[in-house]
C-alpha cells in the first residue's frame, strides 16, 4: 500500500508523471489491462491546490472524467484520484489511510512512441501503449 505522496515521489524519481486519462476508450483500455491484476491505481488528477478545481499533473486541460456516482466528494480531505474504483470508475481518496490506498500508480515517462505506461508495486511493471492523439 502506497500513499499518493509516496507514489508521486517514486514516479518523479523515475523521470515520470502520474498519468492522465483522456477519453473513455483510454479508460476502458486501462481498466481491461489492470483491474483484475493491479486493482486501484493512483492517477495524476488532484484538487490539492484548490478544493473542487481538479487539474492533471501533466498539464493536460481536457474535460474527460470517469467519476463513480457521488464522486468526487472530498470525504475526509480526499484530494487525489484513483481509477478502477467500484468497477471502471474514479474516486477521490486521502493521501494515506488504512484500507484505502492503492498498491500501484499509473504513470508515463518521456520516451519515444510507443509511450511507456508503468505500474508501481513491488517493482515497476512496464506496459506499452501508443497514446492516441
Amino acid at each position: 500500500m502506497y500513499s499518493h505522496s509516496d507514489a508521486k515521489s517514486y514516479v518523479i524519481s523515475q523521470g515520470g508523471v502520474l498519468a492522465s486519462i483522456r477519453d473513455q476508450a483510454e479508460q476502458d483500455w486501462i481498466y481491461g489491462l489492470t483491474a483484475t491484476t493491479y486493482g486501484r491505481l493512483w492517477i495524476g488528477y488532484s484538487d490539492e491546490v484548490t478544493e473542487g478545481t481538479w487539474v492533471w499533473d501533466d498539464g493536460w486541460t481536457g474535460s474527460y472524467t470517469a467519476w463513480a456516482g457521488g464522486e468526487p466528494n472530498n470525504a475526509g480531505g480526499e484530494d487525489w484520484a484513483v481509477t478502477n474504483w467500484s468497477g471502471n470508475n474514479w474516486n477521490d481518496l486521502p493521501d494515506a489511510g488504512p484500507g484505502y490506498n492503492p498498491t500501484y500508480a499509473l504513470y508515463t515517462t518521456a520516451v519515444p512512441e510507443p509511450m511507456t505506461l508503468a505500474v508501481l508495486g513491488l517493482g515497476a511493471v512496464g506496459l506499452l501503449r501508443r497514446r492516441r492523439k
